[in-house]
C-alpha cells in the first residue's frame, strides 16, 4: 500500500490528481448527505438529526480542504520555498477521499442503530453491554480507524512528496500543523458559515 500511495503523488500528473480529488470531494459530500452525516473538522464525522440542506457536507469538505491546504502550504514553504499550492491542494483532496468511505458505515442507519442501542444500555446503568450491540460497534470503530490511518498516511506521503522534505524536521512540522489545524474547521462551521446547523 505504501508504494501505491507514493505512486499516486509521484506519477500522477497534477491535472489527474486535481480531477480525481475534486470528484471524490463531490461524491463524498453527496454520500454524506444521503446517509445524513457531515464532516465537521479534519477528522470528525457527525451524524445529523434532523437532515440539513444538501450543500452542508460540501461546505464542510471545501472548508476542510482549503484550511488544510493553506496550513500545509505555509508549512511547506518553511521546508522548501519551491512548494506549490496546487500540489498541496491535491494532496489534501486525495487524502480525504479515504475518509469519505466512512459514510458507507451508516447506510440504512446501520451505525446509528447500534450506537443508540449501546447508549441506551449505558444510560440504563447496565454493567455489561450486550455483545450483539457491542461487537458490531467495535468492528465499525476498527474500520473507521483503518480509514483514518490510511488517510493520514496519504496526507503525510503527499506532503513529503510535494515539499521534498526529509528527516525529523518534516515529521515535526507535519504533526504541528495537524495539531494546530484540527479544531479550526469546527470553528468555521460553528461560527462563520451556517451556524444554525448546530
Amino acid at each position: 500500500m505504501n508504494k501505491w500511495i507514493y505512486y499516486i503523488f509521484e506519477n500522477w500528473n497534477e491535472r489527474k490528481q486535481f480531477g480525481i480529488g475534486g470528484v471524490a470531494t463531490i461524491l463524498g459530500s453527496t454520500l454524506a448527505y444521503m446517509v445524513n452525516m457531515r464532516y465537521v473538522g479534519l477528522l470528525n464525522i457527525n451524524i445529523l438529526s434532523p437532515r440539513l440542506p444538501f450543500y452542508t457536507p460540501l461546505l464542510d469538505n471545501i472548508t476542510n480542504v482549503l484550511l488544510l491546504s493553506i496550513a500545509l502550504f505555509l508549512a511547506g514553504l518553511f521546508l522548501n520555498a519551491k512548494t506549490r499550492f496546487l500540489d498541496i491542494l491535491n494532496v489534501a483532496m486525495l487524502s480525504r477521499a479515504v475518509l469519505y468511505l466512512g459514510c458507507l458505515l451508516n447506510i440504512n442507519g446501520f451505525f446509528v442503530s447500534y450506537s443508540e442501542k449501546v447508549l441506551e444500555q449505558v444510560q440504563q446503568g447496565a454493567l455489561e453491554i450486550d455483545n450483539q450491540s457491542m461487537i458490531p460497534m467495535l468492528i465499525l470503530a476498527l474500520i473507521s480507524l483503518v480509514f483514518l490511518i490510511v488517510s493520514l498516511w496519504m496526507l503525510f506521503a503527499g506532503f513529503k512528496t510535494a515539499t521534498n522534505g526529509k528527516g525529523t524536521k518534516l515529521v515535526v512540522v507535519f504533526i504541528a500543523v495537524l495539531v494546530v489545524i484540527s479544531f479550526v474547521p469546527q470553528l468555521f462551521a460553528r461560527y462563520i458559515y451556517y451556524p444554525f446547523n448546530y
